[in-house]
């Protein structure tokens, strides 16, 4: 039946490794998958000396797999026990990798380690042979499509929700509570947060949450349209009247802006902005795409406002052609003989250095559009401007986020504070390559007490990420660090292909990133980050 020879004459020692997802049928259980491994390993005198369990668990990907990546590190690349063979329910078990070559690349790996799969419930003999393995490629292009295919189905679904006027997932915005309703749309109840509806034909609608958090709302608008306050002075205005943000800390300019471009606050459920499928990479979707339902809800701010407010952001940032933009660039070089980051964020120009980068891929691409050639140790400064707006960006993400999840942040200059208790910094490093080694250089500011580093790898001159760490300062000793691409246990122990470690640490992280097996396809563009 497979490459290991099975016989009574044989006395073979087995890992088993089960997982379920959480939209598995009962049929793919835990208990039900350990009985017919444990049938199989009776029947040809099998002693499984382990089993390692996934409950739960998304099988698109090795992330959150602690098992599985147990199993590939520890038992079978680290030889933590002895053994000669996986048992593992079927290819579906191994999992449902969207790329089908990381399942094989996977299954190589423990043949290298002379480690043999076993798919207890498969026909195919899976001893290496040509028909093996077409039908195993086909096996896994099905475990594939099946998610893909339930994703499409569960993504059609909510689109009709939504189209209906139901809040489809998700945590209410900024100044809403959800609220359950019956089939005859009479209301059963507020939901938590936290909370789920239980019921299945039950749906979701939103209504005014705390007056308090509606009448800030109005406040925000008011003092932008009416007003005229930037959105930092916003911002500054309702911190020194100590006005909690939506995470519960204080209020920041992005979060301002957040809630002024929300179209749900003039009572329309808006659905589709941006799209997650398959833990692939979240995409903003056109508007064309966005199901609109004008009135589903109590409107906190009117129309004519919201309209208003959105003007206001066209006048200030108005949508220019590349035409444009390079008259203006010209124009900057005139009066300076030189263009850099720091002259176009301080002029009157109506675009930033990133939006020039997003354009024209980067800040030397548009100056030699213009007719400038920079020096050449130009690329380094603005590789420098790049590794510092990553850290920007990434450090608004983080605070977004951790608000997300109900925790308290105070942002400061350099750095942020979760709870009034553990102070983070972003580091980011450009990739340098020397003698043909890649190193990253840190320096850590020991004055400011920090807890956690989040140290990342940027690979490339566009400040492609690579990978974090996770330093606790506490058991840094040098305010220098120069990472290698591998650095030993003690450095590499730290290091993370993402972030949601991080976020495990602090609380349920399903509340920003609520992915199933199934696929993802919820509002969590802009409109629904502002909550």
């Amino acid at each position: 039946m497979n490459a290991v020879k099975l016989s009574s004459d044989v006395n073979l020692r087995a890992v088993a490794y089960l997982r379920k997802s959480t939209r598995d049928q009962q049929e793919n259980s835990i208990f039900n998958q350990r009985q017919a491994i444990d049938a199989f390993a009776e029947r040809h005198q099998i002693k499984i000396v382990k089993y390692l369990v996934d409950d739960g668990i998304s099988g698109l990907t090795m992330e959150k797999r602690t098992a599985f990546k147990q199993l590939i590190n520890e038992y079978v690349i680290g030889g933590k026990v002895d053994f000669q063979v996986i048992l593992v329910l079927d290819v579906t078990r191994w999992g449902r990798f969207q790329d089908i070559d990381e399942s094989a690349h996977l299954e190589y790996i423990c043949r290298k380690h002379g480690k043999e799969i076993i798919f207890v419930t498969e026909s195919f003999k899976n001893d290496n042979s040509i028909m093996d393995t077409v039908i195993k490629s086909i096996k896994r292009a099905m475990a594939a499509e099946y998610s893909k295919n339930l994703g499409d189905k569960v993504l059609a679904g909510s689109l009709t929700i939504a189209a209906q006027g139901y809040r489809v997932g998700g945590r209410p915005p900024y100044g809403f509570e959800r609220m359950r309703l019956n089939q005859q749309r009479q209301s059963v109840g507020i939901l938590k947060d936290g909370e789920r509806k239980a019921i299945a034909n039950e749906r979701v609608a939103l209504v005014p949450g705390q007056a308090e958090e509606a009448s800030t709302v109005q406040d925000i608008f008011d003092m932008f349209t009416r007003m005229e306050m930037p959105e930092r002075e916003i911002a500054v205005q309702l911190n020194q009247r100590k006005v909690s943000s939506p995470g519960g800390g204080r209020w920041t300019e992005n979060a301002i802006r957040l809630i002024l471009k929300h179209e749900i606050y003039t009572g329309a459920n808006v659905y589709n902005r941006q799209t997650q499928r398959l833990h692939g990479p979240s995409r903003r979707n056109p508007r064309d795409r966005w199901v609109i339902v004008p009135g589903a809800y109590e409107a906190l701010v009117s129309p004519e406002v919201f309209a208003q407010a959105q003007t206001i952001f066209q006048k200030r940032h108005p949508a220019l052609t590349d035409q444009e933009i390079i008259e203006q660039l010209k124009q900057l070089l005139a009066a300076h003989g030189r263009l850099t980051g720091l002259i176009i964020e301080s002029s009157s120009a109506s675009f930033s250095p990133a939006s020039v980068r997003r354009r024209f891929g980067t800040l030397i691409n548009a100056y030699r559009l213009v007719g400038w050639e920079p020096p050449q140790d130009f690329r380094y400064l603005e590789l420098k401007d790049l590794v510092m707006e990553y850290e920007t960006n990434l450090t608004s993400q983080l605070i977004e986020n951790l608000q997300k999840m109900g925790l308290k942040i105070d942002s400061q200059d350099a750095y942020f504070v979760i709870n009034d208790q553990i102070n983070v910094e972003v580091l980011a490093s450009s990739v340098r390559n020397g003698r043909g080694r890649k190193r990253w250089a840190y320096r850590f500011d020991r004055r400011r007490s920090i807890d956690i580093t989040i140290a990342v790898r940027l690979m490339d001159d566009q400040a492609e990420r690579c990978d974090y760490f996770l330093f606790p300062m506490m058991a840094m000793e040098a305010e220098r660090l120069l990472v290698a691409w591998t650095n030993g246990v003690s450095l590499d122990l730290f290091r993370f292909d993402s972030l949601d470690y991080f976020y495990d640490m602090f609380g349920d992280v399903s509340i920003i990133n609520d992915k199933q097996e199934i696929g993802y396809a919820a509002d969590s563009g802009t409109a629904d980050r502002a909550d």
